[in-house]
């Protein structure tokens, strides 16, 4: 059996990556299924509006309720996107879209906020790195006792070696 935990964000309505169809996806209470960005036909890499924008794999997502902001790790793009959710504008914040130990990101998995800050855990490089919303600075940490506001779950990250999920505590 082939499971797979992934992240989403529910408040009035939910908002999931939809890994396999290259798009971010909105479910509203009584069950309707919307496209809000990207273009499921499109595996590639575009910034734009809505639809016209287009993802590879989006994985992690996190919000930002003071911006109305969703943002997204692009996976197969290696690049860590910002959603507009009132104009829903796709941009990019961070990477240079190749994945590698040389590169932004290697294998880049889970989000977290917390006060302008964007927590992204990178299985590859076991590392949880830091995106500072108000610098556009990324920064590398090694291990987790470096992170403040951010928690891996330890059932789901192998001693820590594999940092696939994290939660945000204010």
């Amino acid at each position: 059996q082939n499971t797979q935990i992934f992240q989403y964000f529910c408040v009035q309505v939910c908002l999931l990556p939809d890994e396999h169809n290259h798009c971010i996806r909105k479910i509203d209470m009584d069950g309707t299924i919307t496209t809000i960005a990207g273009d499921p036909s499109q595996d590639s890499y575009f910034d734009g509006v809505g639809s016209t924008a287009h993802f590879s794999s989006p994985r992690g997502i996190t919000y930002d309720s003071a911006n109305d902001r969703l943002y997204v790790m692009d996976a197969g793009n290696c690049y860590l996107r910002q959603i507009d959710l009132t104009t829903f504008m796709v941009t990019t914040l961070s990477g240079d879209g190749q994945c590698g130990a040389d590169h932004f990101f290697s294998s880049p998995y889970a989000l977290a906020y917390d006060t302008n800050i964007i927590y992204v855990s990178d299985t590859a490089k076991h590392a949880i790195l830091q995106y500072d919303t108000i610098s556009s600075s990324l920064t590398n940490y090694t291990t987790l006792t470096n992170v403040t506001g951010v928690t891996a779950c330890k059932s789901c990250v192998d001693s820590y070696t594999t940092s696939r999920y994290l939660v945000a505590t204010a």
